[in-house]
């Protein structure tokens, strides 16, 4: 009877070993930023200057430059972005969220429905 319960005490202790193993590495989870989208990029109209800058690290830094008959102001956000191929999601370091559809096409980012070139 010892060496019954001696034998059950190692085979609990070697299943509950295998618990403990992982299949894959948790890192793989993290979302890889696609290099066509890194870069600065800005869009021009008649009133303001949009730049984006979306860095290799998942960060971004947008400045707004407005110029009207009063004079010119500039505003500048931070935080980090996510990009699937069609949904670019920016995370403000305030807190908000804005996505909107996006694609590159060369020098070429479409965002929301504006159109920003490389720089």
């Amino acid at each position: 009877m010892k060496q019954f319960k001696l034998f059950l005490l190692m085979f609990v202790a070697a299943a509950s070993l295998c618990n403990f193993t992982s299949c894959k590495d948790d890192d793989d989870d993290k979302k890889k930023i696609d290099p066509a989208i890194v870069g600065t990029w800005a869009c021009y109209s008649s009133y303001e200057v949009i730049t984006l800058v979306l860095n290799a690290n998942g960060s971004f830094i947008e400045t707004a430059t407005y110029t009207g008959s009063l004079g010119s102001d500039s505003d500048t956000y931070t935080g980090t972005y996510t990009y699937n191929g069609s949904i670019l999601t920016q995370y403000y370091s305030d807190g908000d969220v804005y996505s909107a559809s996006a694609s590159v096409s060369g020098n070429t980012l479409i965002f929301d429905g504006d159109t920003y070139t490389r720089q």
